[in-house]
């Protein structure tokens, strides 16, 4: 199954909440953006008590791009509208005990991989995850034109473990989606295309149809 999940880079509760009301309209999953200023040059909003406590029937996959993935997960961990927890590769810790830990909670655990990475850093972990989420562009910033290369990044991930989900973050739009499916994406995390957009409900329905 493809599936389309608006991912949410909010500078502030407001700015959250605001394209909130638009995604939780238009898909029952959302990717949450959770930068610190540190494992990338930019910082969003994150509290884990109003996340916890919407009212919305969506629920949520966190992408932590964060250099402590273990304190925003244990910030998290009660909330029971948390779908999926995405950390990176890259960020030097104990990858399985944290996989370990997600399953505890009873939520998936995903791992991301940044473009300049090998597909190689993240083969003693593939098996263990519900999804590998490539990045399309350097994570930090929404709007970045797709990196060519990670496509065939994709495909190589694809090949390698056919059974694990595959999801692609940066890029992804009408004119990239179909060679991204066809090199084994099935989720989309898409931004500016959806909030960028003049009518947001449309942009979302023209990705779902290409």
């Amino acid at each position: 199954m493809n599936d389309i999940i608006p991912a949410i880079l909010a500078k502030t509760e407001a700015e959250f909440r605001e394209r909130l009301a638009i995604a939780e309209k238009l898909a029952p999953i959302i990717q949450l953006d959770v930068m610190d200023g540190h494992f990338v040059p930019n910082a969003t909003w994150f509290d884990p008590m109003v996340i916890a406590n919407l009212p919305s029937k969506a629920a949520f996959e966190l992408h932590l791009m964060v250099s402590d993935p273990t304190s925003y997960i244990g910030s998290i961990q009660d909330a029971e509208n948390i779908a999926r927890i995405i950390w990176h590769i890259e960020v030097p810790i104990a990858h399985d005990v944290l996989i370990n830990w997600c399953k505890k909670l009873k939520v998936e655990a995903g791992i991301a991989i940044s473009p300049e990475t090998p597909v190689s850093r993240i083969a003693p972990f593939a098996d263990q995850v519900k999804e590998i989420l490539v990045m399309g562009v350097k994570p930090g910033f929404s709007g970045q034109p797709l990196s060519e290369d990670t496509i065939q990044k994709t495909i190589d991930i694809h090949q390698r473990w056919p059974d694990v989900t595959i999801g692609f973050d940066g890029g992804v739009g009408a004119h990239t989606i179909e060679r991204l499916k066809n090199a084994g994406v099935t989720r989309f995390c898409v931004a500016s295309s959806i909030f960028n957009a003049e009518d947001p409900k449309t942009a979302f329905t023209e990705l779902q149809n290409a």
